[in-house]
């Protein structure tokens, strides 16, 4: 005979207490962690403080030139690299002199036959004016004689001419720096023949460098010419150069922005041409211009007010502030009041915050 065990309604209620107090106890083991929300914060500063905006650039020579012969012909003698520095005179290339030498030879040539034409029927007008004032020829054949002296004259000088234009041609198969400076680019080679015009070197001149920049369409009214302004590069770290702008802009580049050159003020042999850089403007703002925030900074709640979060660095919680707002600009949204120079105010990871909530930086923007 087989006896079955059948566990009894008191046993399953008494087992499932049991259960339920355990797992009460191992959520009681200790207190709740505190979620610390990570956000990013930006310092207020006074509406009347100037404010620093910076553009990326680019370094360039204040003189740069193209050189390139005025004629045409094989290069022979090419000393010009790049990087080099040059004076003043000093070679840069030489093309293959010998048709234009020859050329030379020829107009000297053709002028000695002219001068001596010339001087044939000037001797023959002298002659025969004489005879005509001792009555010995007509009027007309002495005119004759001097309308052939007067062309033989005309002839001459054109061939004297051309003799110039062809010495002037063979000097320009020799190729100098018209100014001390650095050769940025060869892109010509030995053997090669090339056009009139076509660029045998680019020269950088020596002297003070140029920084080209952009600046917004919604800056660029503030910008005239002589402000000052701070050029870094990050080839050259923990060093700033003071330069003013030479030139603004009138015609937007693409992306709504304008054209600016600043001068940079002392010359410095480690800036290059092409180096890439930023350029540090420093705006003033008029008086009475109200606090300028990011609009994602700002919040809303039901009723429709607007509030801010703002960060106390002693305890790293955040309070909430209300607000009043102006209008939306195109640096960003304007705050009226409610805020006060050096708040730390959130600008990211606004709607996850409550009052006291700790908080961690992830960093700052000015």
């Amino acid at each position: 005979m087989r006896f079955v065990l059948r566990p009894s309604f008191f046993s399953i209620i008494v087992f499932g207490a049991l259960l339920t107090l355990v797992a009460g106890c191992s959520r009681d083991s200790g207190p709740e962690e505190e979620i610390v929300r990570p956000v990013v914060s930006m310092t207020v500063h006074s509406p009347s403080e100037a404010r620093i905006r910076t553009f990326s650039g680019v370094a360039q020579p204040a003189i740069e030139s193209n050189l390139s012969f005025r004629v045409a012909g094989e290069i022979v003698e090419l000393p010009a690299k790049v990087g080099k520095r040059v004076q003043k005179g000093d070679l840069v290339a030489r093309l293959d002199p010998t048709d234009y030498e020859l050329q030379v030879r020829e107009a000297e040539a053709d002028m000695a036959q002219a001068a001596a034409a010339f001087n044939q029927l000037k001797a023959d007008w002298v002659r025969k004016k004489a005879l005509y004032e001792s009555r010995t020829i007509s009027r007309s054949e002495m005119d004759q004689a001097e309308a052939s002296y007067r062309s033989a004259a005309a002839r001459m000088d054109a061939a004297r001419k051309r003799r110039a234009l062809a010495q002037q041609q063979l000097n320009y198969t020799v190729l100098h720096a018209p100014a001390a400076g650095s050769l940025a680019q060869v892109p010509v080679n030995v053997h090669q023949t090339v056009q009139a015009g076509q660029i045998i070197a680019s020269l950088s001149a020596s002297g003070n460098m140029e920084f080209e920049t952009a600046v917004p369409e919604r800056l660029i009214s503030r910008v005239r010419e002589g402000d000052k302004a701070q050029v870094r590069f990050d080839s050259i770290p923990g060093q700033s150069f003071d330069a003013l702008a030479v030139e603004v802009g009138v015609q937007a580049l693409q992306l709504s922005t304008f054209p600016v050159t600043l001068r940079i003020v002392d010359e410095d042999s480690r800036i290059l041409p092409g180096m890439i850089g930023q350029a540090e403007f420093s705006f003033r703002i008029p008086e009475g211009a109200a606090m300028i925030v990011p609009p994602q900074a700002v919040a809303a709640s039901p009723d429709g007010a607007r509030f801010v979060w703002i960060v106390d660095r002693e305890t790293m919680t955040v309070q909430r502030r209300d607000v009043e707002v102006g209008g939306l600009t195109p640096e960003g949204l304007e705050v009226l009041d409610g805020l006060e120079p050096e708040d730390e105010l959130v600008i990211r990871g606004v709607h996850r915050l409550k009052e006291g909530r700790k908080v961690r930086l992830l960093g700052e923007e000015g």
